[in-house]
């Protein structure tokens, strides 16, 4: 009996220590597994992401975190406005002779306040430029140090101070904070005059005789310059698209706002021009150090109008206002010019009609005859040939109902241009014809038929196809081996980038990316899916003097998915010698939103963005496809809770029936040494 009871016993601790390392398995399993059971997302690597932040569309008060008063009215530069007119609506004070506030510099004061935002800009001889507070000037804002005195009056736009100064240096510095230099560019000498910020474009003088064109984003590049016989100490003017401006070599110049190495016209003086123009009215207005005013034709300023003698010089500038022109001379008198009457004008513009080339010619020749014709009610001053928004040439004596001429040498072979006419009469009025496309293609590529004949062919042309977009940026002066590049925010078009390198130096180019709605319709027809279709251009930019190019664009991944599209397959074409050419193209960066490829190309036409459909394979199990991590878990599900139960109950009986096998032959040993 008791011999049973011992075996039950033992049989029960068996069982029960079977089942507690049971449990305690189970519950260690049942962990491990619910740790692979998470969900993808939690083991996916992180994505490094480029966060690119648009500050285009914020003032400068906002992009640079101070918030100026709005509630004061403006004077943004010398003279008031381009014109140089020194007249504004602004409220004025009823009487002068009370001061509100005074800053004290320490020296001299020569140049004229810019109001702006809030603030007073100013320079002084004590070499500094200060930002004062407009609603008292008592209170400095900040201040900016140059290296010699600064006589140069501040210009304000875009959210910048753009200001000249005698240590031979044009200054661009954050309106918000003066402090805070952006740029500068170096002249060959002071610059005592005062910017004019129009277009894109910093215009302004230097008593190394010359007039300089800078890009108003970063003046440190430099667009044109142009050469005068003295010091610049004049301030110029921007209207009409032209700039207007005195020299001390006795002349008056007009130049072309787009370029402003070509000269469009001049008007000899006496002496020197220190005074700067003003342009109301279709004239411009100037005084000299031969004692004169002169009013001069503002479409051709070597047409003198009229004049009036001071007893002096005539270093200021005019202000014209209410049909007067005031202005002082070192005679000691202020003058008052004029009836109080506009002059005498009509308002009809010039009709212009473009003869030749028509419209989508190809020339096979680079020197290509323009000839138009025009007609007025008045004189017409001047016309220009405009071709890819430069001013090629201009005639100031002009016959009406006429055909007239324009012939421009130089055309680049291989080239597209777009060219048009402008015309201004006597009184300002001015027409702008629409602008013509012209091929040139001094050798013509030879295409052979499927009859075997041959024949050249010209440009193609995409007046088939609508442009979606397009963007143009000036590259100014390039040199040779030194890549130069432009970006391009555009949403609708995929490029974001574009690089040339150059063989030899090049200037005034320019680059044209237009996204077009398809192929235009001579252009064969492309594989695969095609994402964009696009045209870079270059203008002032020979095709063999392109040494290479670099093309960065961007493809949306929702694209992708919903096209099917594997990543690896994207690729950029280029059509050249009348086919579909595959560039080298590559992932640079790629994010939840974008994927951005660089592509290289040896030129520039129409280029496609494409990439290849993903083809599917049918699953061979009938049920829903497993995750990874399904996949994952089923990889590595041997070792279930169930299974291992299982397991460990087998290993349980074999060990229970092993015992109870060994025990009776153990009892039986014992039993017979007690006999014994």
């Amino acid at each position: 009996m008791a011999r049973r009871k011992q075996l039950k016993t033992d049989q029960i601790l068996v069982i029960t220590l079977v089942l507690t390392i049971a449990i305690i398995l189970f519950s260690t399993v049942g962990h491990i597994t619910g740790m692979f059971a998470k969900s993808e997302a939690e083991f996916r690597p992180s994505v490094p992401v480029r966060i690119a932040v648009d500050r285009s569309f914020e003032t400068s008060e906002q992009r640079f975190g101070v918030m100026a008063s709005s509630s004061a009215e403006n004077w943004t530069m010398f003279r008031y406005d381009l014109n140089n007119t020194g007249y504004t609506n602004n409220t004025a004070p009823s009487n002068i002779s009370i001061q509100f506030a005074n800053f004290a510099t320490g020296n001299d004061v020569q140049s004229s306040p810019a109001v702006a935002g809030g603030f007073v800009y100013i320079g002084s001889w004590d070499n500094q430029v200060y930002q004062l507070n407009a609603s008292n000037i008592s209170q400095k804002i900040a201040n900016f140090s140059t290296g010699d005195d600064v006589r140069s009056s501040p210009a304000v736009a875009g959210g910048f101070v753009y200001i000249g100064s005698d240590d031979n240096q044009v200054y661009q510095l954050n309106a918000s904070n003066i402090s805070q230099k952006i740029a500068n560019f170096s002249t060959g000498d002071r610059v005592q005059s005062s910017p004019a910020v129009a277009g894109g474009f910093v215009y302004i003088g230097s008593r190394d005789d010359q007039v300089y064109q800078l890009n108003a984003s970063n003046i440190s590049q430099k667009i044109a310059n142009f050469s005068t016989g003295n010091n610049v100490l004049s301030s110029p003017a921007v209207a009409g698209g032209f700039v207007y401006i005195g020299s001390d070599d006795d002349q008056v110049y007009q130049l072309n706002a787009s370029n402003i190495s070509q000269k469009i016209a001049n008007f000899s003086t006496g002496n020197n021009v220190h005074s700067s123009p003003a342009v109301a009215g279709g004239f411009v207005y100037i005084g000299s150090f031969d004692d004169q005013v002169y009013q001069l034709n503002a479409s051709n300023v070597s047409q003198l109008i009229a004049n009036f003698s001071t007893g002096s010089n005539v270093f200021p500038s005019p202000a014209v206002a209410g049909g007067f022109v005031y202005i002082g001379s070192d005679d000691g008198y202020v003058y008052q010019l004029g009836t109080g009457i506009a002059a005498a004008s009509e308002s009809t513009d010039p009709i212009v009609t473009l003869l030749t080339p028509a419209n989508l010619a190809t020339e096979t020749s680079s020197t290509v005859s323009f000839t138009y014709s025009v007609t007025d009610d008045s004189t017409v001053s001047n016309c220009s040939l405009i071709i890819d928004n430069n001013i090629e040439q201009t005639d100031t004596s002009i016959t009406k109902s006429t055909t007239q001429t324009f012939t421009q040498v130089g055309l680049f072979d291989d080239m597209t241009y777009h060219w048009y006419i402008n015309c201004t009469d006597q009184y300002g009025n001015r027409a702008t014809t629409t602008a013509q496309t012209l091929y040139v293609d001094t050798t013509p590529t030879t295409v052979v038929h499927s009859g075997g004949r041959s024949s050249a062919t010209s440009k193609i042309s995409d007046s088939d196809v609508t442009t979606i977009a397009e963007t143009s940026q000036i590259l100014g002066t390039v040199s040779g081996n030194t890549p130069v590049s432009i970006n391009l925010k555009d949403p609708e078009i995929a490029v974001s980038n574009v690089e040339i390198t150059t063989r030899e130096a090049a200037k005034n180019a320019m680059i044209t990316v237009r996204s077009l709605s398809g192929k235009p319709e001579a252009v064969q027809v492309l594989e695969g899916k095609v994402y964009q279709y696009l045209s870079i251009s270059t203008n002032n930019l020979a095709t063999t003097n392109i040494q290479n190019g670099k093309i960065t664009f961007k493809v949306p991944a929702s694209w992708l998915s919903q096209n099917n599209v594997n990543k690896d397959s994207i690729l950029m074409y280029r059509y050249v010698n009348n086919q579909w050419t595959a560039l080298r193209t590559s992932i640079v960066i790629e994010d939840e939103e974008h994927l951005t490829f660089e592509a290289n190309t040896e030129g520039f036409s129409y280029f496609a963005i494409t990439g290849e459909e993903e083809i599917a394979v049918a699953p061979e199990l009938t049920h829903e496809p497993e995750s990874i991590v399904q996949q994952t878990i089923r990889k590595k599900s041997f070792f279930t809770p169930l299974n291992i139960a299982l397991i460990l109950i087998s290993l349980a009986a074999i060990l229970f029936i092993i015992y109870g096998q060994m025990r009776p032959k153990k009892q039986n040993k014992q039993a017979k040494k007690s006999r014994k």
